[in-house]
């Protein structure tokens, strides 16, 4: 498990789109403003970072890799 708690970004992906979901069906029942659609809405932010943050992680490992002249790709 990585350290943002899932296997792979495209996990994340589907939380997200799940969370995401959920907020605009709570958004549509309870209105925009309501406690529980803040804090659906205050979750996919946090989960939306992490998987930039993920993201980030993996181009500048890819990258650091691609310009270390002791790498052998296999």
């Amino acid at each position: 498990m990585t350290h943002s708690g899932y296997d792979t970004p495209e996990m994340l992906f589907q939380v997200i789109k799940q969370k995401r979901k959920q907020m605009i069906e709570t958004a549509n029942i309870q209105g925009m403003e309501s406690a529980d659609t803040l804090k659906c809405s205050q979750e996919l932010d946090v989960l939306i970072l992490k998987y930039q943050r993920n993201i980030k992680t993996k181009d500048e490992i890819n990258e650091g890799a691609n310009n270390n002249s002791s790498f052998v790709e296999i």
